[in-house]
């Protein structure tokens, strides 16, 4: 598999829609427990770094490189992504960011997990879904 540096576009994206959908929410970072302030450039930037970092990580594990890069937040040109939009950034981030050792212990596979299940929420007609199917449920699209 290749591996190649995601753009800070990518970075900014993600960590907008992570921003959006935590509103009202606390994130707390795993390993350090601090919690990040998603109303500072600061605090996005920190967890931009994170997917930075991630990414490098995985980019160097490759490559046996010791490439490294800081990064900081940008609103992205464009604000309004569809929830299928950041899943596909998010898929394409992962697919570049996993070659690094303890994915899913690390702070990364927490914040993407998070994205993932807030965007599949926002996907059209998933508040309306049952969440439990019972032989007399109709589908959506027949009520």
């Amino acid at each position: 598999m290749s591996v190649n540096l995601v753009d800070n576009e990518h970075i900014n994206v993600l960590v907008h829609a992570l921003a959006e959908y935590a509103r009202g929410r606390e994130i707390v970072l795993r390993q350090s427990g601090d919690i990040v302030d998603l109303t500072s450039n600061r605090g996005l930037s920190r967890l931009g770094q994170i997917f930075r970092d991630e990414n490098l990580r995985s980019y160097n594990a490759r490559y046996d490189e010791n490439v490294s890069s800081v990064y900081v937040y940008h609103d992205p040109k464009y604000l309004l992504r569809t929830p299928v939009e950041v899943l596909k950034a998010l898929n394409g981030y992962i697919y570049q960011a996993f070659e690094s050792e303890n994915w899913n212990k690390s702070e990364i596979g927490g914040l993407c997990d998070f994205i993932r299940a807030k965007a599949i929420e926002n996907l059209p007609g998933y508040q309306q879904a049952a969440w439990e199917i019972t032989r007399n449920d109709k589908p959506i699209n027949e009520e």
